[in-house]
């Protein structure tokens, strides 16, 4: 079989996005972490290395995604489907090309986590965070 490429639409209950917020994303800089040098000593070297960086202070020019809400209805998403033999992805474009699916065909096994709602939370640095597929 060759690869194919075909359009579809998803349909999942999902809560809106929301606008994006107009005011910029400013934080107050937060200090960077101190750990006593004891405490240092006994870290793995590349964690080590990594400790004192600042977090970041703003995330521009990216505007938070904080408007969203959590009433769900059933919603079409624009996916695009690729297959062939052996696997069948589903791949969300409006979503920033998440991967909602990832389909074995020989054993008929999903792959990935396939979250049956779309529901944002403020987990994401942005803001709207959902789980699911591959970012």
């Amino acid at each position: 079989m060759a690869t194919t490429v075909r359009r579809t639409v998803l349909t999942l209950p999902a809560a809106p996005l929301g606008p994006e917020n107009p005011l910029p994303p400013l934080r107050t800089p937060a200090p960077p972490p101190v750990l006593d040098p004891r405490e240092r000593a006994g870290l793995p070297r590349d964690m080590a290395r990594q400790l004192g960086h600042r977090p970041l202070r703003t995330l521009l020019p990216t505007r938070l995604l904080d408007g969203y809400g959590r009433e769900r209805t059933p919603t079409g998403l624009d996916a695009v489907v690729i297959e062939n033999e052996r696997l069948r992805v589903t791949v969300l474009p409006g979503l920033g090309g998440r991967i909602h699916s990832l389909h074995h065909k020989p054993t008929g096994r999903e792959l990935l986590h396939r979250n049956p709602v779309l529901q944002p939370a403020a987990f994401a640095l942005n803001g709207a965070w959902f789980s699911g597929g591959i970012e």
